[in-house]
């Protein structure tokens, strides 16, 4: 008799906890509803694209895709370590930072405080959209742009010096120019936004 006693006490005290649970989920409905697009975001965009990792662990072919590409494992990261390019390309991505950081924050203020000196408020409206819109181009575009404008045989740019009389150089094929160009588009996409 005790142990049905206590046993419909303790059914009585979960059905408490889950009606009390459920007014407090109810009162703060508003707020829940406002969590929601976060929620949609982060599932969109960090959780679905999760399995996406296994590609670094399987011998990647287009025709069978991610998971039907054969596996194995650390091969990919093996490769990488013994190519002796590892060290290239943790100096590359380290100094294009520090390039981006350094030389970015000094443009974008330099921007902000010239627009802010502009007297005509309309003037500096149209300049702080001008500067914001290569912020919304995308950057499979803008590698179109740069490629039109610097092409050796039809480009914008080598037109212009052809027509001066002068040789255009070989942009595409030359190593020593790429650090500049990433450099200066990178700078150009986002100074608007930074500013």
């Amino acid at each position: 008799m005790a142990d049905m006693d206590t046993a419909s006490k303790s059914v009585h005290r979960e059905k408490t906890v889950k009606r009390e649970r459920l007014k407090r989920i109810w009162s703060s409905r508003t707020l829940l509803l406002m969590c929601v697009p976060a929620i949609v975001f982060f599932i969109l965009f960090s959780y679905m694209p999760m399995p996406g990792a296994y590609v670094a662990f399987t011998k990647f072919n287009y025709a069978d895709g991610i998971f039907r590409s054969p596996f194995i494992g650390f091969g990919n990261f093996k490769f990488l370590f013994s190519s002796g390019q590892l060290m290239l390309l943790l100096r590359n991505t380290v100094l294009y930072n520090i390039a981006f950081i350094f030389l970015g924050n000094i443009i974008q203020m330099s921007v902000a405080i010239l627009l802010n000196e502009i007297m005509s408020s309309k003037f500096r409206k149209i300049s702080q959209s001008i500067l914001f819109l290569p912020y919304f181009i995308s950057h499979v575009l803008i590698g179109l742009f740069v490629y039109n404008l610097i092409n050796f045989d039809y480009g914008f740019i080598s037109n212009i010096v052809k027509n001066m009389g002068m040789e255009m150089p070989k942009v595409y094929s030359t190593p020593g120019a790429w650090p500049f160009l990433i450099v200066f588009v990178y700078l150009w996409q986002t100074t608007g936004y930074g500013s």
